[in-house]
């Protein structure tokens, strides 16, 4: 009898060690196609500390217990175990706070207990009793003095009971009141915010077209992220650079840049202005910054970046002359040397790709993710807040700007779709009145909008094609916007003369332009 009984024990204790690692093992198999499995019986305890790492090197003087920890930290069914704790603990907790706690107040404070009729008791005998000091702490049911224990004063009894709660959100503290039933006083607890719950939910691997990166969602609210980021790889291959029709540079995957404007030469930065030149070019934006500043206008410059100054990796090979190309110089210059403000989106630009294409691939202008990265530099350098793509709802949508294919007299059946994205932009904010046709629709010299914007002011903004993409933005950042083309500055001189905040802009091929346009808007604003 005693051999079985030991039999027995020997299968317990075997079981005990075997089982739950081989169940634990199956359902993780299981739980590698169904999340919904793996987050109810591995899910985050929110411990704030990171798991104990596997001990790489034997140290005899603390091996085993760092082993130990690392099983600790990984053992099965780890998560359900200790959250059934926590909920057995709070359960008997609450019994002991609302039915024990009560009892023993009364036994050892009332009118006839060891310390009532006005007995003395310090903080620290409570604490030594109950766990917490008097008068403080989350109980609903708890002590507080009514005078000063010091003066003889006798102790209050409150029986609080929960009046309002707001729940605590990822990133929004929470709260609860509490009310006393007997006295109505009441206080109010702050539930911290719990934080997002992130789980990844794909993973893409870097190719020649795209970075590498995990998108991560929230379990709780749902939010999305993007990061852990890996560089693409680069094709350094020499590629001889081909032309169509002239004007089309045929670039690396079917990727095509504009040639004309002297492009190359931006691109290559052998047209470097000199220190006279942009001296001269400063002097133009500093006579229409002092007199927008004596009209109390806020001004701002910005130069577009060429398409191939953020896609370098796409271009043929060319000898570059100068790695920091003309307008970076320019921008650097005028922070130098005046206050003005002088945007310059290249590295933003550069940071937005990561995420989507910011430029058309058949195209030489920024696509919507492009000009909505454009309009965030120009919001942050008016001292407005930004958002980021995860802000809004992104629409996958095929690419229809395909300008460099016909310029170039290509075949357009040789080149795949392209993907653009359309943003749900500030949806609640409404646009009341347009005049013109918004989106690169290049035969809208002027356009004119009204909307329920945050921001009540009328917005002017004088520029090329580039600008023409940023509208559906602009129109819900201001409550009203005037974008004008250049060559059509005449017919907004009112507007420019009205204006709030004036914008000149240019892309960077056609930067001397935009010294230009500024001398035209000074005697504008000279005049008015």
């Amino acid at each position: 009898m005693k051999k079985k009984l030991q039999k027995v024990m020997a299968a317990l204790f075997l079981g005990i060690m075997i089982l739950p690692p081989a169940v634990w093992g199956v359902l993780c198999l299981a739980g590698r196609g169904n999340p919904a499995l793996m987050e109810r019986i591995d899910f985050d305890l929110g411990e704030n500390r990171s798991k104990a790492e596997y001990p790489e090197r034997f140290d005899p003087a603390d091996y085993t217990g760092r082993l130990e920890a690392f099983y600790n930290d990984r053992a099965p069914f780890r998560s359900l175990l200790i959250s059934g704790y926590r909920k057995l603990e709070g359960k008997l907790e609450g019994i002991y706070r609302n039915d024990m706690q009560p009892v023993l107040v009364a036994m050892l404070y009332g009118e006839e207990g060891i310390y009532g009729a006005g007995g003395e008791v310090s903080e620290l005998d409570l604490e030594a009793a109950f766990g917490a000091s008097s008068g403080e702490g989350d109980d609903k049911s708890a002590v507080t003095a009514g005078n000063d224990p010091e003066a003889g004063g006798a102790a209050e009894e409150h029986d609080y009971v929960e009046v309002e709660r707001t729940p605590e959100s990822c990133t929004e503290d929470g709260s609860v009141t509490w009310r006393c039933s007997l006295c109505g006083d009441s206080y109010t607890e702050i539930l911290p915010a719990a934080g997002h719950r992130e789980e990844a939910v794909e993973v893409v691997e870097a190719t020649y077209l795209n970075y590498g990166y995990t998108d991560y969602r929230c379990s709780a609210c749902g939010k999305s992220r993007r990061g852990d980021f890996k560089e693409k790889p680069v094709d350094t291959s020499y590629l001889p650079p081909t032309l169509a029709a002239d004007y089309t540079i045929l670039g690396r995957f079917d990727w095509l840049f504009y040639r004309g404007n002297a492009s190359v030469s931006y691109y290559r930065g052998t047209n470097l202005l000199t220190e006279e030149e942009m001296a001269a070019a400063l002097a133009k934006l500093r006579k229409l910054q002092d007199v927008c500043d004596e009209k109390q206008i806020t001004l701002r410059f910005m130069v577009m970046p060429n398409k191939e100054q953020v896609y370098p990796e796409y271009m043929p090979t060319y000898e570059i002359a100068e790695t920091v190309k003309r307008d970076e110089r320019l921008a650097a210059y005028i922070r130098e040397n005046s206050e003005i403000e002088f945007l310059y989106p290249l590295e933003e630009l550069k940071a937005g790709k990561m995420y989507y294409d910011t430029y058309y691939q058949y195209d030489t202008h920024w696509n919507n993710v492009g000009s909505f990265v454009g309009v965030q530099v120009l919001r942050q350098s008016l001292g407005l807040s930004t958002t980021t793509f995860s802000d809004w709802e992104m629409t996958p949508t095929e690419d229809t700007m395909k300008g460099l294919i016909a310029t170039g007299g290509l075949d357009a059946s040789n080149y795949p779709p392209d993907v653009d994205y359309v943003i749900d932009y500030k949806p609640d904010v409404s646009v009341t009145f347009t005049e013109g046709t918004a989106g690169l629709d290049l035969s809208t010299p002027v356009y004119r909008a009204e909307s329920e914007a945050e921001n009540d002011c009328r917005f002017v903004m004088i520029g090329d094609s580039f600008r023409l993409g940023m509208i559906p933005y602009l129109e819900k950042d201001f409550s009203e916007i005037c974008l004008a083309h250049r060559d059509n500055v005449s017919e907004v001189k009112a507007d420019v003369q009205e204006a709030d905040i004036l914008v000149v802009s240019a892309v960077e091929r056609f930067d001397e332009l935009l010294f230009d346009t500024a001398e035209v808007l000074t005697q504008y604003l000279s005049d008015g």
